[in-house]
């Protein structure tokens, strides 16, 4: 009985606080997953692709509603992976109570690989529509549906844009502190 009133205990400490998450001088860690599953068919032909990607991140607001951060990616598609380190900037606007929209901008560098060979990458990123709900002082929950992208492949001189419009959502779990 005591480690059940102990562990409820513990749970209404991380669910409940009096600061705001966005204030100068706030920290959170936290990560967000995405998938995307695609089929191209034309002709009796098809392709399908699968891409799995996972980027923990920290983040530290340098004034109030402005967070200057940074994660780590790794994307999986198919036999193609691409890790990068990404710093990230964004900006919170209060929609309602506990709700945020977040444009964020994000640079990165990295390696990809593919059938044994690797490249060095670099990439620029731009999330158009990211939002985050707040339950708690301490807890985020963040989707991201709208968002621009380009990698460029120096070594090779190819550049890649991409431009997702809700067809590879990413979720993502925030904890501040």
């Amino acid at each position: 009985m005591k480690k059940i009133f102990c562990l409820l205990l513990c749970l209404v400490a991380l669910f409940t606080g009096n600061v705001v998450a966005q204030e100068k001088g706030d920290m959170y860690l936290g990560g967000s997953i995405g998938l995307d599953v695609s089929s191209v068919g034309d002709s009796g032909l098809s392709m399908s692709t699968v891409s799995f990607s996972f980027t923990p991140e920290y983040a530290y607001f340098v004034t109030n509603n402005f967070r200057i951060g940074a994660g780590l990616s790794l994307s999986v598609a198919d036999e193609v992976t691409v890790f990068t380190i990404e710093p990230a900037f964004a900006y919170y606007v209060r929609l309602v109570d506990k709700l945020y929209y977040i444009p964020e901008l994000k640079i990165g560098g990295g390696v990809m690989s593919s059938d044994g060979y690797s490249t060095g990458v670099f990439s620029l990123g731009v999330n158009l529509f990211a939002l985050e709900f707040k339950p708690s002082a301490k807890v985020g929950l963040s989707l991201s549906l709208v968002n621009l992208s380009c990698m460029v492949l120096p070594e090779n001189e190819l550049t890649a844009f991409n431009f997702n419009l809700i067809s590879t959502p990413q979720f993502g779990f925030r904890y501040y502190f």
